[in-house]
C-alpha cells in the first residue's frame, strides 16, 4: 500500500500505521513457531505463582517491537479477556482475575481524565474500577 493512502492527520508519531505493522510483525515473527495463542498461554503459565501483578504483566508481554505502555494496554484489551474465555484451565482464570483486580490502572485518557473532574472524591485503584470508569463514561457519552 503506497503511503500517501494514509492520513497521518492528529496521529502520534508512535501510533503511525508503519510503525504499527513493524511492531506487529516483530510479535507475530516471534509466535511463529509456537503460534500466537500458545506463545501468550505459556507465558501466562509460567506466571502463575508470581504474586506482582505489574511484573507479571511486564513478563507474560515480552516480546520486542512494542513499546511498554502499548504492551500493557494488549494485555488488558486484548490477551485477558481472550484468555479468560479460551483458557479451560481454572487456575489460568483465576490468575488472570488476579491480575485484573490488583493492577495498578493504566495511563488516563480523556474517559478517566473527564471522571476525575468530575468525581475527584472516587480513587480509580485498579485495572478493573479503570475499565469500569470507561464504561461507565462512554455509557453517559452521546456518540
Amino acid at each position: 500500500m503506497d503511503k500517501s493512502v494514509w492520513n497521518y492527520k492528529g496521529i502520534r508519531p508512535a501510533n503511525y500505521p508503519e510503525k504499527r505493522i513493524r511492531g506487529i510483525a516483530v510479535l507475530l515473527s516471534e509466535t511463529i513457531d509456537k503460534g500466537i495463542v500458545n506463545f501468550f498461554l505459556e507465558y501466562i503459565k509460567a506466571e502463575l505463582n508470581n504474586k506482582n501483578p505489574k511484573d507479571a504483566v511486564k513478563k507474560i508481554m515480552n516480546f520486542g517491537g512494542v513499546g511498554i505502555q502499548r504492551k500493557t494496554e494488549m494485555f488488558f484489551n486484548i490477551i485477558m479477556p481472550f484468555f479468560m474465555v479460551y483458557a479451560e484451565d481454572d487456575e489460568v482464570k483465576e490468575f488472570l482475575s488476579f491480575i485484573f483486580e490488583t493492577h495498578p490502572p493504566l495511563s488516563e485518557n480523556k474517559f478517566i481524565k473527564s471522571f476525575n473532574r468530575n468525581y475527584p472524591d472516587i480513587n480509580i485503584e485498579n485495572v478493573k474500577a479503570y475499565m469500569g470508569v470507561i464504561l461507565f463514561q462512554k455509557q453517559g457519552t452521546p456518540q
